[in-house]
């Protein structure tokens, strides 16, 4: 069976195995994430959070892989052996060869595919506590709901934002526990466990099975709950209890992940954020090595060799590109794992995060917001992820007011253009900078956060060359982020 679709350029493939927020602007050359398909050079990226734009060598090698599948005599057969080649580097990496992955397009995905597969298993009817709901995705709700979250599916065709799905009405409530009150400040982590203990009891006590939702880490780089306290739910409430960890940030280390396997939590990571793959690539890691069990409705979304070979070849494209997107990932974490030690990741990982951390307390118009009591300095880290990598942080106008999300929106927008013109000669040479950084996260109704981030193309970067002044250089890129943004916060926009 040929590859005969009219996608025949690598950059139109990449834009399907997904929904909306991947199709390409053909006026600005991006997507909703602000990052590209074909390389650019002259970015500065600290993006990690969100989506980065393919690197050069990345792009060559998906090309390559995007040549075998087409010039192969079965195309369903060279995606499979796709799709085994990416399950089992995965499971390589991780050393968790007795595992079960699956991939799907994206994490929200996997959110809402290892729900489905939770409540098939439970006879009784389900309640979701979704932690960190107010850093998480924005539409985890609806995932965790069995309710689509998006107007088409990764093969284009119209499902409708909102729609409940076939299992739905096995989830009977949902509730979310944020991190922030209504006016942005956090929570006492003590009174949030208090309340999430209180809340698994109750809806224990009406008969109903709960799904815990965790972060690690978050979009601000914060984790809740941490470990020690997944322990006492487990002593306390045993099989009765289903956890689903959401570390779709991809900011932990292997042991961290095979520590919440071997406590029975289910995994969910992507490829497009810390390393830095391009956007759109999912997975669920299970406990055991045991299919999911999903509903018949939602079972294709759902990578398996099954569900490649049972789909027609014109809607390939799909699979195709999910899997050239977490080929590409999978090749960047692999290079970072086998050219440079742990020990070498976590020096340069440090040193980058003292700088960022430090950098950012320099100016008066920048107010960070790193809450201590959920980073990862206090949950008990012994890896290269052991300091934050993610560093959100408020921008204060010329008056000092906490600049609204909304016109956060604006000038994360004008960071990733060329604006020179719209400035005089003195500040020409910086506004024509093109800086890639995270999207802005609303605080409360009137404030939100941009982010910069560590990614692994740093720490590769670093390795490949004199670490000191590779970092030095990082540093004054971040410094040039941070003069543009001081350019535009007061332009009247």
């Amino acid at each position: 069976m040929k590859f005969c679709h009219k996608k025949s350029c690598l950059s139109d493939l990449l834009q399907n195995g997904g929904d909306e927020r991947i199709k390409v602007n053909t006026f600005t050359g991006m997507n909703r994430y602000g990052s590209g398909l074909f390389p650019r050079k002259d970015e500065i990226n600290f993006s990690s959070t969100t989506a980065t734009t393919i690197s050069s060598s990345t792009s060559s090698y998906a090309i390559n892989l995007f040549q075998d599948i087409k010039n192969a005599p079965d195309i369903c057969e060279s995606t499979v052996n796709l799709y085994n080649k990416c399950v089992e580097k995965i499971k390589s990496i991780l050393s968790i060869e007795g595992n079960y992955v699956a991939l799907t397009a994206s994490g929200t995905d996997a959110l809402m595919l290892a729900v489905d597969d939770f409540s098939n298993k439970s006879p009784e009817e389900i309640t979701c506590l979704l932690c960190g709901s107010d850093e998480t995705a924005s539409s985890a709700a609806n995932a965790a709901s069995l309710k689509y979250f998006s107007e088409i599916d990764i093969f284009g065709l119209k499902i409708g934002k909102g729609k409940p799905s076939a299992n739905s009405k096995k989830i009977t409530k949902l509730i979310e526990i944020p991190l922030k009150d209504a006016e942005g400040k956090y929570f006492e982590k003590s009174n949030l466990e208090s309340k999430i203990e209180k809340v698994i009891k109750s809806e224990l006590d009406k008969k109903q099975r709960v799904i815990l939702i965790v972060i690690d880490q978050s979009k601000l780089g914060n984790i809740f709950p941490d470990m020690s306290f997944l322990h006492n739910l487990r002593d306390n409430y045993l099989d009765k209890l289903d956890i689903l960890v959401d570390a779709c940030q991809m900011r932990l280390s292997s042991l961290r992940i095979r520590q919440y396997l071997n406590f029975g939590c289910t995994v969910l990571i992507t490829g497009s954020k810390f390393l830095t793959g391009p956007a759109f690539s999912g997975a669920i890691i299970k406990p055991k090595d045991k299919a999911l069990c999903l509903t018949p409705e939602l079972s294709k979304y759902l990578l398996t060799h099954e569900s490649i070979t049972a789909l027609h070849v014109k809607h390939l494209d799909g699979y195709i590109a999910i899997l050239l997107r977490w080929a590409v990932s999978i090749k960047l974490w692999n290079d970072l794992v086998v050219s440079v030690s742990e020990k070498k990741q976590s020096e340069i990982m440090l040193s980058l995060s003292k700088k960022f951390s430090a950098e950012l307390n320099n100016y008066e118009y920048i107010r960070p917001l790193f809450i201590d009591e959920f980073d990862v300095l206090s949950n008990g880290r012994d890896d290269i992820f052991s300091c934050r990598t993610i560093f959100p942080f408020m921008v204060l106008d010329k008056k000092g007011d906490i600049t609204s999300e909304k016109k956060l929106r604006t000038i994360y927008s004008l960071l990733n253009a060329d604006v020179s013109s719209l400035f005089n000669s003195e500040y020409k040479k910086i506004a024509a900078f093109r800086c890639h950084i995270g999207q802005p996260v609303a605080i409360t109704d009137k404030c939100g956060v941009l982010r910069v981030s560590i990614g692994l193309r740093m720490l590769i970067g670093a390795a490949k060359n004199d670490v000191d002044r590779f970092i030095n250089d990082q540093f004054k890129k971040l410094q040039i982020v941070i003069k543009k943004i001081e350019l535009l916060k007061d332009l009247e926009l």
